[in-house]
């Protein structure tokens, strides 16, 4: 962690975390020291259900990371520190649905909800695993999003038809800031 008095200058990087507990922006200087003087963090809880599921609002997670981010600038600008690059890390394979505007058609489907381990399951059982996983990289597993997708389609098929495009968390939340 850098000292204020012992920060090797800019670049400077504005560094925002989605995890699945909080939200977290900061800054980091051009050797990658964060700059613990501007780190904004909030919590908040996932919903959770008795059937494996583990979700977040999407627009609580928007606003709340907005906020972080906004506490995180606000110290830079007090400091004197001009923002030249942003970096994004995110929790590991989420699943918004967007409806035909962009706007949120689902919650937040994280890596923890489990409610479509069953399909993961029929999956495994009507493919080749190995030539799957040589395919892809990964193997098939109710985090990812083909299994959530199948359980999707059956538990809910009229939000599942509403949903036009299918994306992660962290696109969707870029994707609103840079109006795409």
């Amino acid at each position: 962690m850098a000292e204020l008095d012992d920060v090797g200058g800019g670049p400077y990087v504005l560094a925002i975390d989605l995890g699945t507990s909080s939200t977290r922006a900061l800054v980091f200087d051009r050797f990658g020291r964060q700059l613990q003087e501007t780190e904004s963090q909030i919590a908040y809880d996932v919903s959770t259900t008795a059937d494996g599921g583990v979700t977040l609002d999407p627009d609580q997670l928007l606003r709340l990371t907005a906020e972080a981010i906004d506490g995180a600038l606000a110290a830079a600008r007090s400091l004197g520190l001009h923002i030249e690059l942003v970096a994004m890390s995110c929790f590991w394979h989420s699943l918004i649905g967007l409806d035909a505007s962009g706007a949120p058609a689902t919650e937040i489907y994280t890596l923890g909800d489990t409610r479509c381990r069953h399909h993961a399951d029929q999956l495994r059982a009507a493919i080749d695993v190995e030539a799957y996983r040589q395919d892809t990289g990964v193997t098939i597993h109710s985090s990812y999003w083909p299994a959530k997708l199948r359980w999707l389609r059956e538990a809910d098929p009229d939000r599942f038809a509403r949903v036009r495009r299918w994306t992660s968390a962290a696109d969707y939340l870029t994707g609103v800031w840079l109006g795409v």
